[in-house]
């Protein structure tokens, strides 16, 4: 196998085909991408009282990346924020500023849908007596430069009670070209990593969809997205859905509109019991080094050198199959492409078989004691907007997840400490994922809890009732939070694991706008 290292830069995320000789690089108004943020509500609601705070973090992770290529055309934040950026006939002002004035549009903030399907987001700030966006109100997406649009925002795409992504962002004829779009079927988490995740999981050689998909997965299990792509015939809108990775300015055609978006299913219960003993989790600096990734490698017969970037991920093979390892750590193997058109679930029994099989012959638990945590399952509908039809959802892929267990009970984080296996109908593993933290020891001596040396020996965990107030501490600036869940377990995101209890609420704001906050206490660190 030839190991020989190539430094690369950065992969540009627009296509090199589609560019055009008036784009060089880096140069202001080339209408590349453009991004609007509200966290500060005050302009539209005449209070505070919905405030998010999460937002303008998650447009800067999606805007980072892009801007080691270009330059964005515009960023408004909070009140800056106005109807007339979405609407015709000012939705491409001056050839710079708004949704269709850039070939990327990201939005991140409050949404939500009525029963009709009209999409509807409060914006930051008054203009000619409008504070809200709505998705048929004077949209004409696409007709000029847009043609991938992401809302970063609650019920943004949906596709079930009797919803569908045509319902909201077709019915009225009001995409003239866009390519895909991207959104959320349910009520998603007010977090700061979004864009940045989208990135992260597209330099592994994800297409646009998987990285979408897999973003809000590292966030929150319980969160449903959904995103769609337009095309000529079904066949086009699924390629396109499924395999497009590179941004591009030409319009598509609008005959068919294909969907897809994950949901947890079988899960196992959440742990609530702290372990016998209270012990920090030391982990060792790596749990993957470069010789299990060119074993892996030449397992599969990928034989292309390994490419290297200045962030220090690097990966093996090519976009069809591949093997990398991020700058967090994390495995990413991909193995094949899902087969579309088999349309006859995996029996789940199957699935469980096929991936522990996967899992002991490469490895991927490193060693570490690993229990079932949940099952998740890829769907997929389209339909004709012009005929009113639309096929029955079916599901494409089964992903079976297991979560690493340390010192008798499990890892909490979405994007850590964890195993996946993805399979698709056939009963071909298409990817597999491991973010396992290998645990060196387990030490009685916390590192950054607090410590009375004048106290007896021995440091108990934290109170039950210091741990409410923790909790109602960090809900003090919310009026109507609605506990979900909670479980308790190791946080493996940092270089030590500490054990923690995870809680969920649903907030309630004014004309009843939700979000979901995630929070934690710490146990024993």
């Amino acid at each position: 196998m030839n190991t020989t290292t190539k430094f690369h830069p950065l992969t540009d995320p627009f296509s090199p085909k589609e560019k055009g000789d008036s784009v060089k690089g880096p140069a202001p108004m080339n209408n590349m991408y453009g991004f609007n943020s509200i966290q500060d509500f005050s302009g539209v609601f005449g209070n505070h009282n919905s405030d998010l705070s999460q937002t303008h973090a998650d447009a800067l992770g999606f805007h980072a990346y892009m801007a080691n290529f270009y330059t964005k055309n515009f960023w408004f934040k909070d009140g800056g924020v106005q109807t007339w950026q979405y609407e015709e006939p000012y939705d491409h002002w001056q050839n710079i500023y708004g949704v269709d004035a850039v070939c990327v549009f990201y939005h991140s903030g409050h949404g939500n849908m009525d029963a009709n399907g009209v999409f509807q987001a409060p914006v930051g700030s008054s203009w000619n007596g409008e504070t809200w966006f709505l998705s048929n109100h004077n949209v004409k997406f696409g007709n000029q430069v847009s043609r991938y649009i992401f809302w970063s925002t609650c019920l943004s795409c949906r596709y079930s009670g009797g919803m569908s992504p045509i319902k909201t962002w077709w019915a009225d004829d009001n995409n003239p070209g866009f390519r895909m779009l991207f959104g959320y079927e349910t009520t998603s988490v007010d977090n700061p990593n979004y864009g940045s995740n989208f990135w992260n999981h597209w330099r592994n050689g994800e297409s646009f969809s998987s990285a979408f998909l897999n973003a809000s997965w590292d966030i929150y299990h319980n969160q449903s997205p959904c995103c769609v792509a337009s095309g000529s015939d079904a066949t086009d809108a699924i390629n396109r859905l499924n395999n497009e990775r590179f941004f591009y300015w030409g319009a598509v055609a609008r005959n068919y509109y294909q969907w897809k978006w994950y949901y947890a299913s079988t899960k196992a219960v959440r742990n609530q019991k702290l372990p016998k003993e209270l012990k920090v989790a030391e982990f060792f600096p790596s749990t993957f080094e470069s010789d299990h990734v060119h074993t892996l490698a030449g397992k599969f017969g990928i034989t292309s050198s390994l490419s290297l970037d200045k962030d220090g991920h690097y990966s093996i093979g090519t976009p069809d199959k591949s093997v990398s390892l991020n700058k967090q750590g994390h495995l990413n193997l991909k193995l094949a492409d899902t087969n579309h058109t088999n349309t006859k679930q995996l029996e789940e029994k199957k699935a469980y078989t096929i991936a522990e099989q996967h899992i002991q012959e490469l490895n991927l638990h490193a060693g570490e004691t690993y229990a079932f945590d949940v099952l998740r399952i890829t769907s997929t509908a389209g339909g004709s907007p012009r005929d009113k039809k639309e096929t029955n959802p079916h599901v494409i892929e089964t992903t079976v997840q297991y979560r690493q267990i340390i010192n008798g009970i499990p890892s909490v984080n979405s994007d850590a400490g964890l195993i996946r296996v993805t399979i698709d109908n056939d009963g071909t593993v298409t990817r597999l994922h491991s973010s396992v933290k290998k645990v060196a020891s387990l030490s009685s001596n916390p590192k950054s809890m607090a410590i009375n040396p004048s106290e007896k020996t021995g440091i108990d965990a934290v109170s039950a009732q210091a741990i409410e107030d923790a909790f109602s501490s960090q809900l003090k600036n919310y009026k109507n939070a609605k506990f979900l869940e909670e479980e308790t377990g190791y946080d493996v995101a940092d270089t030590h694991g500490k054990i923690v209890t995870q809680r969920v609420y649903e907030v309630t704001f004014e004309h009843n706008l939700k979000k979901l906050v995630k929070l934690t206490v710490s146990r024993f660190e």
